[in-house]
C-alpha cells in the first residue's frame, strides 16, 4: 500500500471523525435553542463541513484524488447505515433501551430540558417505555452520543436498525489508525493482519449485530492512544490530528460513563507524561494544558450536557444512576453467585481460566477448564453480547498465556523507545484497576490488545533478532488467535440467518394479517422494526387468542384471521 493511498484513507479518518464530532455538537446547540425536526440540519451541515474543508485545504491536489476520498467518506456514512438495515438487534438491551432511546430522540426529544416520560406524555406516539420499569433511568441519565449519531442515520434510512452502523464504523477507522501506524515499523502483510486482528476483537464481533457499545469503547481506547503516539511524532503541531482527537475524546467520554474513566486515564498518562519530559519548556506545557482542558471542557460540559450536566443539576451526581445516592446496582445480580466472596483480583484470574459461559448468581458457579478444550456449547455463547464469562473467546487463557511470556522476553529486546510498550500498558491497568467489575469482560474490551501488541512487538524483533524458537511461539500465538476468532464469526453466521428469518416474517406480517396484537411491551425496541415496516399493531397485557405466534425476537403474537405455513 504506497504513500497516496494511505494519504487518502488518513485523509478519509479525519474527515469521518470530525463528522461524528460535528453530528453531536450541532445536536446540542440546535437542542439549546429547541430546534425541532433538527437531523436534516445536522446531517446536511455535518456531512458537508469535512467536504468543503478538504477541497480547501486540498485545492492543489487532482481531482481525481479528491474525488476518491470523498467517494469512500460517503460510502462510510451513508453506504454502512443502509447496510446495517439487513441485520436485527434482537438483544435485550438493544430493545429495553438502546433502540428506544434512538427512537426518541429522533422523534423529537430534546433531553436538556425534558424527561422521556415527559416527552411521551406530550406525543402521539404508539411507542412508550414502560414507567414503572429501570428502562428511563438508562435512557434519561446515560450518555447519548452513539443514540444521537444513531438517530440521524434513522432519520436518513427510515430504518432504527441503521444505528448498529456506528460499530461498523468505528471499525473502519480502528482498521485505518493501526494500519498506518504499524506499517511504520511493519511490512505490508503484517500491518494488514494485525490491523484487522486489531478490528476484531472478540467484544466488537459479539455484539457487531446489536447497539450495544463496550466494542466501540475499545476501539476508542485504541484509537486514543495511537493518535496522541502519532500527535508527539509530529511534535504537537498537526491541526487535523488535534481535531480527530478532540472528536473521539468528546465520541469516547459520551458513550459510557466508564469512558470518562479511560479517556481520562489515557490523556493523564500521557499529559504528565510530556509535563515530565518537556519540563523545561513552560510554554509548550501551558498549550498542551489549555488544549487538553478545551477538549475536555467540550467532552463533558457541552456534549455531555444532557447527561454529566443534567445528572448533576437534578440528582448532585454526574454519573447517576450508577453512583451516588439513590444508585442502581446493575452488576451485583448479574455475577456468578460464588463470586460473591471473591476480590477482585481473585475474580479476573478465575474468569480468564474459566470455561466461556453465560453464568449469573442465579446459575451458580464458574466452570474451570482445559486451556485447549473447546465445547460445542462455548461456540453457542459467543452468540451473546454479553456473555459473563470467558466472552473472550475459548481459548483466550492459551493466548494470554502466551502473549505475556512473549511481551516479558521481547520487551528487553525492544530496540525502539520503549515508552511506546510502557506507557499504553501503564494506561490498560490503571483503567482495568479502576473499572468496578473487570471480571464480565464487556467491561475491559481494551484488555484484547495486549495479545495483539505482543504479536506486533514480536514481529518487530524478529527482524532484528533471529530466534526460531520465539519466532514459533510468535507464529503459534497468531494462529491461535485467528481460530479463536473464528468462532465468533461462526456464532455471528447463526445470527445472520436469524436476520434472514426476521426479515421474511417481517414480510408475511406486511403482507398476511388481519389484526395484530402483541404482548410484552418492556422491550418496545422491536416495536420500531414493525413501524419501519409499516405494521400496524395493537398491544395488549395478555394474548389468549386461538392462535399465538411466537416471533422470531421473543415478542408473543396473538393474529386473528391469518396463520402461518
Amino acid at each position: 500500500m504506497n504513500e497516496k493511498i494511505k494519504k487518502t484513507l488518513l485523509n478519509v479518518f479525519y474527515m469521518v471523525t470530525t463528522y461524528l464530532f460535528l453530528v453531536n455538537i450541532n445536536y446540542i446547540f440546535l437542542k439549546i435553542i429547541d430546534v425541532k425536526n433538527s437531523f436534516s440540519i445536522i446531517q446536511t451541515i455535518s456531512f458537508s463541513l469535512p467536504i468543503i474543508y478538504l477541497l480547501i485545504k486540498n485545492k492543489n491536489d487532482s481531482i481525481q484524488k479528491n474525488i476518491a476520498i470523498i467517494a469512500i467518506y460517503t460510502i462510510v456514512l451513508i453506504g454502512f447505515p443502509f447496510l446495517a438495515t439487513k441485520r436485527y438487534d434482537i438483544s435485550q438491551d438493544g430493545n429495553v433501551y438502546h433502540k428506544p432511546a434512538i427512537g426518541f430522540i429522533k422523534e423529537g426529544w430534546n433531553p436538556l430540558y425534558e424527561t422521556v416520560e415527559e416527552f411521551q406524555d406530550k406525543i402521539d406516539s404508539p411507542i412508550k417505555i414502560n414507567k414503572k420499569i429501570n428502562t428511563k433511568y438508562w435512557i434519561n441519565h446515560y450518555p447519548k452520543a452513539n443514540w444521537v449519531i444513531a438517530a440521524n442515520f434513522y432519520q436518513m434510512t427510515g430504518n432504527i436498525e441503521s444505528g448498529k452502523a456506528f460499530l461498523t464504523i468505528f471499525m473502519f477507522l480502528t482498521f485505518i489508525i493501526c494500519y498506518i501506524n504499524l506499517n511504520k515499523f511493519l511490512n505490508i502483510p503484517e500491518s494488514l493482519i494485525l490491523s484487522v486482528l486489531a478490528v476484531l476483537n472478540p467484544i466488537t464481533l459479539s455484539q457487531i449485530n446489536t447497539h450495544y457499545v463496550d466494542g466501540i469503547m475499545g476501539m476508542c481506547f485504541l484509537i486514543e492512544i495511537l493518535l496522541l503516539i502519532d500527535l508527539e511524532n509530529k511534535n504537537f503541531k498537526d491541526r487535523e490530528l488535534w481535531i480527530s482527537i478532540c472528536s473521539i475524546i468528546c465520541i469516547f467520554v459520551n458513550i459510557k460513563f466508564t469512558g470518562l474513566l479511560c479517556s481520562g486515564v489515557i490523556a493523564a498518562v500521557y499529559y504528565f507524561y510530556w509535563c515530565w519530559r518537556y519540563r523545561k519548556d513552560l510554554n509548550f506545557i501551558k498549550k498542551l494544558t489549555i488544549k487538553f482542558s478545551v477538549i475536555f471542557f467540550i467532552a463533558i460540559f457541552i456534549i455531555g450536557s444532557t447527561s454529566y450536566v443534567k445528572n448533576t443539576i437534578t440528582n448532585k451526581n454526574p454519573l447517576y444512576p450508577l453512583f451516588g445516592k439513590g444508585k442502581i446496582d446493575i452488576v451485583t445480580t448479574m455475577q456468578p453467585k460464588s463470586f460473591t466472596k471473591k476480590n477482585k483480583i481473585e475474580k479476573v484470574i478465575s474468569t480468564i481460566f474459566a470455561k466461556t459461559e453465560n453464568v449469573t448468581y442465579g446459575s451458580g458457579n464458574v466452570h474451570q477448564k482445559s486451556i485447549f478444550k473447546v465445547t460445542e456449547d462455548e461456540i453457542d455463547t459467543l452468540m451473546l453480547p454479553d456473555t459473563r464469562i470467558g466472552a473472550f473467546g475459548p481459548l483466550f487463557t492459551i493466548i494470554m498465556i502466551i502473549s505475556i511470556l512473549l511481551l516479558s522476553i521481547e520487551f528487553f529486546r525492544y530496540k525502539k523507545d520503549k515508552k511506546y510498550i510502557i506507557l499504553p500498558i501503564i494506561t490498560l491497568a490503571i483503567s482495568m484497576i479502576l473499572i468496578g467489575e473487570v471480571w464480565w469482560h464487556r467491561y475491559i474490551p481494551q484488555l484484547y490488545y495486549l495479545p495483539i501488541s505482543a504479536l506486533a512487538i514480536c514481529l518487530y524483533n524478529g527482524k532484528q533478532n533471529k530466534n526460531n524458537a520465539l519466532k514459533l511461539i510468535t507464529l503459534i500465538n497468531l494462529i491461535v488467535i485467528v481460530i479463536n476468532i473464528n468462532y465468533f464469526i461462526t456464532a455471528n453466521s447463526k445470527l445472520n440467518e436469524m436476520s434472514i428469518k426476521i426479515n421474511e416474517d417481517l414480510k408475511q406480517l406486511q403482507t398476511h394479517y388481519s389484526t395484530l396484537k402483541l404482548t410484552n411491551p418492556d422491550t418496545v425496541g422491536y416495536l420500531y422494526n414493525l413501524k419501519d415496516n409499516n405494521i400496524k399493531y395493537v398491544l395488549k397485557e395478555n394474548i389468549n387468542g386461538k392462535f399465538v405466534y411466537v416471533y422470531s425476537w421473543r415478542i408473543m403474537m396473538e393474529v386473528e384471521q391469518w396463520k402461518i405455513t
